[in-house]
């Protein structure tokens, strides 16, 4: 085998692995032991264990889809437009268009909401009780459902990629 190809698929698989695990760490393990801490030490909490490996996340995202792209171009059938109407070529444009789905979800949704959740006092001081839970709701709320539409997209694309191999 090529040794290129070797390091490329490699390297493509490891990257792959880093995104799905983080994803799934971050739904199963991450959110809910957040959310069961009182609210005074969910911010602080929360800025370290989402931000902190933010960067490593994007990327193994990054990185896993510009070799995923490699692997079905330069080492791969997709050669030319028309291949992209075989059935290989229509299972790898899913799995790019989903990456690219996850990648608009992460970028806009999930990012925006954990960022506008922790910088912003308000979600932390307002409401009767004054730890802001009332404001806060809709927010967890909408970045919970963003980490999950990432996983199932994550998801969608690991369920693509080992029918490439038969197609």
């Amino acid at each position: 085998m090529d040794p290129v190809l070797l390091l490329v698929q490699t390297l493509h698989i490891l990257a792959g692995a880093v995104w799905l695990g983080g994803s799934v760490f971050m739904n199963v393990v991450v959110l809910p032991a957040l959310l069961a801490l009182p609210a005074v030490e969910q911010r602080a909490s929360a800025r370290r264990v989402i931000f902190g490996p933010e960067r490593m996340m994007i990327g193994a995202a990054l990185l896993a889809a510009v070799l995923g792209i490699v692997r079905g171009t330069a080492y791969g059938p997709i050669d030319s437009v028309d291949s992209l109407t075989t059935p290989y070529g229509i299972a790898w444009s899913a799995a790019i268009a989903i990456t690219v789905m996850v990648f608009a979800v992460g970028g806009t949704v999930t990012s925006r909401t954990a960022r506008a959740l922790l910088d912003d006092d308000r979600y932390w001081t307002s409401g009767p009780r004054g730890d802001g839970s009332e404001a806060r709701a809709p927010l967890v709320t909408r970045l919970r459902l963003a980490f999950r539409l990432e996983l199932i997209g994550i998801l969608a694309v690991f369920t693509l990629m080992p029918l490439l191999r038969f197609l």
